[in-house]
């Protein structure tokens, strides 16, 4: 198939606009988390292996790390190891389906709107003759 210049024009276009929207859409996706707060782990930690979560301790120290694994007495993560008994809160990270859909409702709005208006300004521009 032969494509004509008005064709790869519109290819490349294409091309760039959805690699603009690819751009814009993943910090939207990676962004949306929120964490929610889980029961002390002593009583259900397994279903925290490989989650990221914050843990505060008694003291007050803020810890993020990803659960590698649990023991009978602690959360062990790459560096850290904290003992059930200094855990004060644990929350673990969770993607925000909500925030997510809106997120990328609105950068989507933003690229069809910018699209349109970039339409029309070359529209015009080719029924004036310019």
């Amino acid at each position: 198939m032969v494509l004509l210049e008005g064709d790869r024009m519109v290819t490349r276009v294409l091309v760039r606009w959805c690699s603009w929207l690819v751009i814009l859409l993943m910090p939207a996706c990676l962004s949306c988390t929120r964490l929610e707060r889980v029961a002390l782990p002593q009583y259900n930690a397994d279903n925290l292996v490989g989650r990221e979560i914050r843990v505060t301790t008694i003291d007050g120290r803020v810890l993020e790390f990803e659960v590698e694994a649990v023991t009978d007495d602690a959360l062990v993560g790459r560096r850290e190891r904290v003992r059930f008994d200094e855990i004060a809160q644990v929350e673990r990270r969770e993607v925000s389906v909500l925030g997510t859909a809106g997120a990328v409702a609105g950068v989507v709005a933003v690229a069809a709107a910018v699209g349109f208006v970039v339409f029309l300004v070359r529209w015009l521009g080719l029924l004036s003759g310019t």
